[in-house]
């Protein structure tokens, strides 16, 4: 099943053309319609998604934490509500100090996706949605600290938070993630991350592309290491989105 289908069964068909030209319908697969999950690890014939070869080691180094630049990967570009959402090339996200690229392996849709789609709930566009991911770590930041790379060590099994907490304001502090004032003040309201900047451009124009949450309903993504939680190689990645 290709994602255009996926789309117009988990969002509305109204959202999408009939025909999109830039819909890619290969090798993206639901792997639980139940729970609107896109399981983003590849298809059944083994194709590879993103535009690294997982096998070349010059490429993802688990020793450096570091990706070479110049990749690109899709993801799901919501424009203005009520418009169709569509499927765009980026340039390969950078994390940030703190940050960790993840190789996104399922993405849920939530109901707050489908309320920003059709302007519900006012956020900056355009914009890239999803937040319910699972993924593997790919690269850590540059200038992370050791105790974040040593407790997500490149290859981990990892879920996201839909609030990313900062893990540095009053709230965070006190134990109230849900009420991280730097999430509200920057991802909610202006559509980056803490530093005021996003980390999506679009591949041919370098359009900055707002993140509602981590931006997740793309084959990779950034977020602060204060967000994520390690899954148990016991829970499949679509099962857990």
């Amino acid at each position: 099943m290709g994602l255009s289908h996926l789309i117009q069964r988990s969002i509305t068909k109204k959202l999408l053309p009939s025909k999109p030209s830039n819909i890619i319908s290969s090798s993206w697969f639901l792997a639980d319609t139940t729970a609107k999950s896109f399981d983003l690890s590849g298809g059944s014939n083994g194709a590879k998604i993103n535009s690294f070869d997982d096998n070349d080691s010059s490429k993802i180094s688990k020793s450096s934490y570091h990706v070479s630049s110049g990749g690109f990967m899709r993801g799901v570009v919501f424009w203005e509500p009520n418009k169709p959402v569509t499927i765009e090339e980026f340039q390969m996200p950078r994390p940030k100090a703190g940050e960790v690229l993840i190789k996104t392996k399922a993405c849920g849709v939530c109901h707050s996706d489908l309320h920003v789609i059709k302007g519900e709930i006012p956020f900056p566009s355009p914009c890239a949605i999803g937040h319910e991911i699972t993924g593997e770590v790919v690269e850590h930041g540059q200038l992370s600290d050791r105790k974040t790379i040593e407790r997500f060590p490149v290859g981990s099994r990892v879920v996201g938070a839909f609030i990313m907490p900062c893990g540095n304001c009053f709230y965070c502090s006190k134990g109230h993630d849900d009420l991280c004032e730097d999430f509200f003040a920057y991802n909610r309201s202006k559509g980056t991350l803490y530093d005021g900047e996003t980390r999506l451009f679009l591949r041919n124009s370098g359009k900055p592309i707002s993140m509602y949450s981590m931006g997740g309903l793309a084959e990779y993504c950034v977020v602060p290491a204060h967000g994520l939680t390690i899954l148990p190689n016991s829970l499949p990645y679509s099962e857990s989105a």
